[in-house]
């Protein structure tokens, strides 16, 4: 079969890989979901294929030496070598929560809400350093996305700072393994349900009692 390595579906891959992805994964998912699982025919080999798939990256990357903003808008973010990231506009789960919520005084025109958004910069490099050493299971329940929903669910979790970002108000050194831990989207609300944020611990009694209590 015929296959042109394209933007969109470098994008769908990343999206559905997590967000962020090495370019080897990213070949991986591209062969798997566009390509029958098979090097096309007009690719020498799977390293040239995907090395044709870096050069697509590094066009939409602003971080490349060969990015041209005139020809091609910023898509992607490097990471580390052979690791990139969709643009935070463009992934589709990365919204702001409780902790990034500054002053949220409603502006209300009609049936239109607006909220205030005061939104801390979380570095990416943490985050990756975070899940590599503790996984992409929550620390609360335990959770773990590729285990129910398999290949869409490889490599989504979200990280929690133990220490709120608005209550630190300036730039600060994170340390990964001591600052940061992979909870579940659920886990994260839960854990900044209360105006004080919850600690690891004191939403694990809960969900322990809370389970206890239930009739299910």
């Amino acid at each position: 079969m015929q296959y042109k390595v394209n933007v969109e579906d470098i994008e769908k891959s990343l999206s559905n890989l997590g967000g962020q992805a090495s370019t080897r994964e990213i070949q991986d998912y591209v062969l798997k979901n566009f390509c029958d699982g098979k090097v096309p025919d007009n690719y020498k080999d799977q390293r040239t294929f995907r090395m044709t798939i870096q050069r697509k990256i590094e066009d939409y990357c602003q971080k490349s030496a060969d990015f041209n903003p005139a020809r091609y808008d910023a898509r992607f973010e490097w990471i580390s070598r052979g690791i990139y990231r969709l643009q935070k506009n463009l992934l589709l789960y990365d919204f702001p929560l409780s902790e990034e919520i500054i002053n949220p005084d409603n502006f209300i025109e009609g049936a239109i809400k607006t909220v205030a958004i005061n939104y801390y910069e979380r570095s990416s490099d943490a985050r990756l350093a975070c899940v590599e050493h503790y996984g992409f299971s929550c620390v609360v329940c335990n959770f773990n996305f590729e285990k129910i929903y398999g290949e869409l669910g490889k490599n989504f979790i979200h990280v929690h700072h133990l220490k709120p970002l608005y209550e630190i108000t300036k730039e600060y050194c994170v340390d990964p393994v001591e600052d940061l831990r992979p909870v579940c989207p659920n886990c994260h609300a839960m854990l900044h349900r209360k105006e004080k944020c919850l600690t690891i611990n004191e939403l694990k009694e809960q969900l322990i009692s809370g389970s206890a209590s239930s009739n299910f």
